[in-house]
């Protein structure tokens, strides 16, 4: 008898985005197209005053090979999306048993699973729930309900969508050339004394900041010793009796935490560009409040990050739980309060001045007499091994320009952390040259411009000044505001209700007025754009799983160009000779 054919062996499965048969271009074409791209550069920068355009033979090669090259990207742009669409289940990591992240923590490290990260955020969450309102600013909201759009904040010029100018000085500098943090007149006013504030650990930063491999392994932290218990326990910022003194004392039009500061931040019509905050006032002819931001419902990416946040913060510092500044009846942590005031910078002359105080909530301080407030901002890398980094999202650059705004002394400590072992893999310490850190003529840009597949690439260019714009707006038409009776406002982005046909909600603040009492209540309980504030926070818990919300979790890699051959970024890999 003779045995049974050996079955074919299984071969693994070629992501399309690595798929060389999928390359149209040979290495002498990559090659030719650096040396050309690099060569026009350097010729156009001298020349940039010649009175004719004469096309020299070299841009005709140039402009000849550039539409062999932009097919190449419109069908890896094709690629990517078969990727995504193959790999978004990676995005459930921490949300079903079947993915929990590693198990034993990679290798044998002892890490945790991400699965566990996810029931301490939401054991975290539910202690520090408050509806009596001594939270952050919450639960003083959480009963409240609204009525239909009675104002519109457009925010057009400044959203992603649209299309901005390029002036030569931006052209010259890079994409970041026009913004300038010193146009925001910043200066700190008052900060509580530091004392038991939680202090980074000397070894964590001696060693983690001089290597790039990580050995951290994280754990869940406990709920009563989670970071973001300290900034629950401050209080909201409408009875911060303090931040009256100062308002007061400093003439400002308007007060605000630091959370609802960088919230403001994000660009309009980005896709995870969405917000709710509430806007009170403190007396008729006083400040106004924007009140901390309503929770929002969040991607699988987002609530695992702000899982490991507070794993990161433990294992980077000792944080200590403390009676001392608890409200909740638990323990807290320590933290130190910082107020600033920022003048916003006007458009034109005709544009009353606008001056913010802001409150920042510090919980961890440098090991050193400066006592530098710390940041550690925690960047999730779900496909690790394959050897890329994410690029850092728009908002979190704007974030850091926000920081160093604020407390210009702070270090920014970029973290990165693969969930699938729970385990630290960078850090890298950040400073304002980071964030404004780019080139719009670089061939990365010209790539992400010319493959215009659907923003599969997320190819929009950073534009900081865009991001403050927006926040700028926001917060000087939240001066004008007009109040029924004892009501407050609130403002949603995107725009809920709007009046107008024409308005793109994307690019348009709505503003709503508190509904008070039974009677308006009753006289606005058949409008479709009723918000009950209540129902909001409820539907905040739940998690975006369908698959537009895992595959918009996906975050565009850094280039990773090769040491030896020149390679067009954004292609597919080089097929073997002979082939």
């Amino acid at each position: 008898n003779n045995p049974p054919p050996a079955a074919p062996p299984i071969l693994p499965q070629v992501e399309p985005i690595d798929d060389p048969d999928r390359s149209t271009l040979t290495a002498g074409q990559h090659a030719r197209y650096v040396q050309l791209w690099t060569d026009l550069r350097s010729s156009s920068s001298g020349s940039s005053n010649r009175s004719t355009k004469v096309v020299t033979p070299r841009e005709r090669e140039f402009r000849a090979l550039d539409k062999a090259v932009r097919q190449e990207w419109e069908a890896y742009v094709r690629a990517m999306a078969e990727f995504r669409q193959r790999n978004a289940d990676r995005f459930l990591l921490g949300f079903r048993k079947d993915s929990g992240g590693g198990g034993g923590g990679g290798g044998g490290g002892g890490g945790a699973s991400a699965s566990d990260f996810v029931e301490a955020a939401s054991s975290a969450a539910t202690a520090t729930e408050d509806k009596s309102g001594s939270g952050r600013g919450i639960g003083a909201n959480s009963a409240k309900i609204y009525g239909q759009c009675v104002q519109e904040i457009s925010l057009r010029g400044v959203a992603a969508t649209e299309p901005r100018p390029h002036s030569k000085r931006r052209r010259q500098h890079g994409p970041m050339g026009a913004f300038d943090s010193k146009s925001y007149s910043a200066q700190i006013v008052h900060s509580t004394p530091p004392d038991g504030v939680g202090r980074m650990r000397r070894d964590w930063a001696d060693q983690s900041l001089s290597r790039s491999d990580g050995t951290m392994s994280l754990r869940p932290v406990p709920a009563i010793r989670n970071s973001a218990r300290a900034a629950a326990s401050v209080g909201p910022i409408s009875q911060d009796d303090t931040a009256a003194k100062l308002a007061t004392e400093h003439k400002v039009d308007v007060v605000m935490t630091a959370d609802t500061f960088v919230a403001l931040l994000r660009r309009p019509g980005e896709g995870d560009s969405r917000w709710m905050v509430p806007l009170s006032r403190a007396s008729d002819d006083g400040w106004q409040v924007l009140e901390e931001p309503i929770p929002r419902r969040a991607t699988p990416r987002e609530y695992l990050t702000k899982a490991y946040e507070g794993s990161v913060y433990e294992s980077a510092g000792r944080l200590r739980p403390t009676e001392s500044n608890d409200k909740a009846g638990v323990d807290a942590l320590p933290f130190q309060t910082v107020y600033t005031v920022i003048s916003l910078p006007r458009s034109s002359q005709q544009e009353v001045p606008c001056k913010v105080l802001v409150r920042s909530v510090n919980t961890l301080l440098s090991n050193d007499d400066g006592q530098r407030p710390i940041y550690l901002d925690v960047h999730l890398e779900y496909f690790h091994e394959r050897g890329l980094v994410e690029q850092f999202p728009h908002h979190r650059r704007a974030i850091w320009l926000a920081h160093k705004l604020l407390q210009p002394d702070c270090r920014l400590i970029s973290v990165r952390v693969d969930p699938n072992t729970s385990r630290t893999v960078s850090v890298s310490e950040k400073s304002v040259a980071h964030a404004l850190a780019g080139s719009d003529e670089s061939m990365v840009a010209h790539a992400f411009r010319a493959s215009d597949g659907g923003n599969l690439l997320h190819l929009t260019e950073f534009d900081a000044l865009a991001h403050f714009e927006a926040m700028a707006r926001v917060i000087r038409a939240s001066t004008t505001c007009k109040f029924s009776g004892n009501g407050g406002c609130l403002l949603c982005l995107p725009g809920r209700g709007l009046s107008s046909t024409t308005a793109n909600a994307a690019v348009t603040v709505s503003v709503h007025q508190e509904v008070e009492g039974d009677t308006g209540a009753a006289a606005d309980a058949n409008t479709v754009n009723l918000i009950n504030v209540g129902t909001e926070i409820e539907e905040a818990d739940a998690v975006f799983t369908g698959r537009a919300a895992l595959v918009s979790c996906f975050i565009p890699w850094e280039w990773k160009g090769h040491p030896e051959i020149p390679r067009i970024p954004f292609a597919f890999p080089l097929r073997a000779e002979g082939s």
